[in-house]
């Protein structure tokens, strides 16, 4: 008969604080974003804002999956490519036809999304 091996033993606070910090940092890695947005929304918003008549834009990209942790993260694999489907465009430009048109068309040629999964829309004042 073998015998088993024993592990040093952990005092529960010390589990609980280190298992506290994989969350966080698994989160932090799985939504990839801080309380401004992702940074592929931030990438986005700088390039459409420099888009003329466009003024200061703001992004959300929507994934159509619930952010959740998952397996992956745990084990400190990255999450494969989630699929974008659907993306807002807040822009003060974008009462004008023109203007919100080259929005759409930038945003579904850097993202290769559908025009129909765009939505731009004013922001207010």
């Amino acid at each position: 008969m073998q015998k088993m091996r024993s592990f040093p033993k952990i005092s529960p606070a010390v589990l609980y604080a280190g298992v506290f910090l994989l969350l966080i940092m698994g989160c932090m890695s799985v939504f990839g974003q801080d309380e401004s947005g992702t940074s592929l929304e931030r990438r986005v918003e700088e390039v459409l804002s420099r888009i003329q008549g466009a003024g200061e834009v703001r992004v959300l990209i929507n994934s159509g999956q619930e952010q959740a942790l998952s397996a992956w993260s745990m084990i400190g694999v990255s999450e494969p490519e989630r699929e974008i489907t659907g993306v807002l465009v807040v822009a003060q430009g974008a009462a004008d036809p023109a203007v919100a048109a080259r929005l759409a068309q930038a945003v579904g040629t850097v993202l290769q999304v559908d025009q129909s999964a765009i939505c731009i829309m004013l922001m207010e004042k």
